[in-house]
């Protein structure tokens, strides 16, 4: 059985916003890729998928601003598909030199349909939780993530480790 949680990702994350007015609240695009890996009672490859999502930053004060991501995530692998909406709160670490790096702690649901092999499909719902850091440079954010997921149909784990691209505009 495939505990294919995907998604992130995706949806993830998105660019921390850094603008001159601190309060300005800011979309964004998200794009990536993620591994979905089964931990138990499964252990293996479940889905390369590809992840979309509209992000709104909203700052909460100089430090810390709100993610509430919403998105779409494919693997062609096996024809699954699904929605994900994920909370992340994103947290000013440092800068070096003219990257910015941000610490991103997330939770997020996850609906994953599956092909049933009859034509149809089999749903499921996922939780997640993670992070990972925010690589902010002017053109964008690199967002290198793993998160962890419970499936809660059958109970299985699952790891997704995810690398995600992200820009305001």
């Amino acid at each position: 059985m495939r505990s294919v949680t995907l998604l992130l990702l995706c949806a993830l994350g998105a660019a921390p916003a850094r603008a001159e007015d601190p309060a300005t609240v800011k979309p964004a695009l998200t794009v990536g890729l993620l591994e979905v890996v089964g931990l138990h009672p499964e252990v293996g490859h479940f889905g390369l998928y590809v992840a979309t999502s509209v992000d709104l930053l909203v700052p909460l004060d100089q430090d810390w601003t709100l993610i509430p991501s919403l998105g779409f995530e494919f693997a062609p692998e096996f024809g699954n598909w699904g929605g994900t909406f994920f909370l992340s709160l994103d947290r000013f670490l440092t800068k070096l030199g003219d990257v910015v790096v941000t610490l991103q702690p997330q939770l997020g649901v996850i609906h994953d349909a599956m092909p049933d092999g009859e034509g149809g499909f089999s749903h499921t719902l996922y939780l997640c939780a993670g992070g990972g850091l925010g690589l902010v440079t002017n053109r964008g954010a690199w967002l290198p993530h793993i998160l962890v997921n419970y499936d809660l149909r059958s109970g299985a784990w699952s790891l997704s480790p995810l690398l995600l691209f992200s820009v305001t505009f």
